[in-house]
């Protein structure tokens, strides 16, 4: 039953949330879509410059090699998604691996890469065909906070700007110094612009 909500996503979190916007419109107040994606099966992804593509595929390419997929790795480690460096300290490290103690716990975590839909034949399709005819309904407030270094998910902040009514006009946030894991890199920021 909740409605009059700001909604925040980031990565999955926007994928997911975004789809839910588009089917119940009436149930948000505002949106924050930050570092996120959602894609549309009429991009072909074949003419979507290389380097658009090029940090995903490097990121889904890392996630699948790795014998140890450890969160920790994924925000404060070698990871294609840490564009900033960022390290973890070692009690925040911790926190980050203690839902996953082992390789088992992280089945899903490594099948988020692998399902995120490239094109038009890929089961999502229709789906997110209706969730951005939706999303090209919506009027209410949505604004888009993306990190400066983000390079996998920043082909669709432009999208988002251009094709959501209610993104126009509104007071977009690039946020200086920080990567696909903003939250950890200015969580101030962040908070100050939802």
């Amino acid at each position: 039953g909740m409605s009059n909500a700001v909604l925040f996503g980031q990565d999955w979190g926007g994928l997911i949330f975004l789809v839910h916007v588009a089917r119940q419109p009436e149930r948000f107040a505002a949106v924050v879509a930050a570092n996120t994606a959602l894609p549309d099966p009429e991009i072909d992804i074949g003419t979507v410059p290389p380097e658009t593509v090029a940090p995903f595929l490097s990121w889904l390419q890392w996630s699948q090699e790795r014998d140890d997929l450890r969160p920790s790795d994924v925000v404060g480690g070698d990871s294609p998604l840490n564009q900033t460096g960022h390290r973890l300290s070692p009690g925040e490290a911790a926190a980050y691996d203690a839902p996953f103690p082992d390789e088992s716990y992280r089945a899903g975590a490594r099948q988020f890469p692998l399902i995120v839909p490239l094109g038009d034949d890929d089961p999502p399709a229709s789906m997110l065909r209706e969730a951005w005819a939706g999303l090209e309904r919506y009027e209410r407030p949505f604004v888009t906070a993306f990190a400066d270094r983000e390079d996998v998910t920043r082909f669709f902040e432009p999208l988002f700007q251009q094709r959501v009514p209610g993104a126009h006009g509104q007071p977009h946030a690039t946020i200086e110094n920080a990567g696909h894991f903003f939250q950890e890199h200015a969580p101030d920021q962040l908070v100050d612009i939802i």
